[in-house]
């Protein structure tokens, strides 16, 4: 399983086979901005990154929170 569905599955506490990159704030409830705080502090424990504040409001999707880890050169592939 990807290791970014996984972690905001666990996060979000929903099935991981709900996640897909167009899952965010517009469209799943669970996702509320205390869970975006927690979501954010995951993702850089977790993949070793650091957001910057002017980034963390736009990281409100899987895939953009995907594109910027990418962009940091981190892989989501494998297990969490």
């Amino acid at each position: 399983m990807d290791k970014l569905v996984a972690l905001v599955a666990e996060t979000l506490q929903v099935s991981p086979g709900l996640i897909r990159d167009d899952t965010s704030m517009e469209n799943c409830p669970e996702w509320t901005s205390l869970v975006h705080f927690s979501l954010i502090l995951a993702v850089e424990d977790t993949f070793g990154v650091h957001f910057s504040s002017d980034d963390i409001p736009t990281l409100t999707s899987v895939g953009s929170l995907r594109a910027e880890l990418a962009r940091q050169g981190r892989s989501t592939d494998g297990p969490v």
